[in-house]
């Protein structure tokens, strides 16, 4: 190791922000983040209160309305572009995770890489429109429907594992997100955030703006509702929504 990398790799990293509504920003504190092969601080980090989660939450319930309008093959589209991204990205942020957790650089990959492959398994999931009933009197479907803004808090010892699954589950069904790292792994995720998600998940609309991710370090899981329709055949369209069978036990 030269003198020169040598001196960036004990520098103190302050580098990072939060990330909501599609922009880098600061908070009024911050939070010291402890290397644990050596025992000392090596980054801070911006800590997020009551103000930026107040933001962060209106963002997403903004954004909601464009993301959860967009197909499914069009959501596939954008969160196929984060696991595209997370690759090319994973040993940068392999060096990051070791930094701040502790686990070999090796298994540090192996977590990204995990992760990217978990996101791609995630969106060959179906949710096609059921069918439950269809007879003269009426017909009743299945619909899964997004509920909005989707809080998700992650742990310290598999932060990109442990996150990607309620993250990708979230946006693919058409909800917003803001998610909280631990204190102890957060600039992990935020480097994702903003250097690796943020990147790929601009709507490729024409004025394209950050809609599915809005991420900050703040403390904030379903992801879908099924909505069931029932078309009466002699009276005009009624509709129930629920979470379970009861909204099915109680049209038929």
């Amino acid at each position: 190791m030269s003198l020169a990398q040598a001196a960036e790799k004990t520098a103190l990293r302050t580098d990072f922000s939060l990330l909501i509504d599609g922009e880098s920003v600061g908070a009024a504190s911050h939070l010291d983040v402890i290397d644990p092969a050596t025992g000392e601080v090596f980054a801070r980090c911006p800590a997020a209160g009551k103000a930026e989660l107040d933001r962060a939450v209106a963002a997403g319930r903004r954004a909601f309305s464009s993301w959860s309008a967009l197909s499914f093959e069009d959501r596939t589209t954008a969160i196929q572009r984060m696991a595209d991204v997370l690759k090319a990205n994973a040993d940068m942020l392999a060096e990051l995770l070791t930094r701040e957790q502790g686990k070999p650089v090796q298994q540090s990959k192996d977590e990204i890489n995990r992760a990217a492959t978990l996101t791609e398994g995630m969106l060959k999931i179906g949710f096609a429109t059921e069918t439950i009933v269809d007879d003269a009197e009426r017909r009743i479907e299945l619909r899964y429907v997004p509920l909005g803004v989707a809080g998700i808090i992650t742990p310290w010892n598999a932060p990109i594992n442990l996150a990607i699954g309620p993250l990708v589950s979230a946006l693919y069904t058409g909800n917003t997100v803001v998610l909280k790292p631990s204190p102890y792994t957060p600039h992990v995720l935020r480097a994702r955030a903003q250097g690796v998600y943020g990147a790929a998940c601009r709507q490729y609309s024409e004025d394209g703006s950050l809609v599915p991710a809005q991420v900050a370090g703040v403390h904030s899981k379903p992801s879908a509702s099924r909505s069931v329709r029932a078309v009466s055949r002699r009276s005009p369209i009624a509709s129930r929504s629920a979470i379970g069978a009861r909204a099915i036990r109680s049209l038929t």
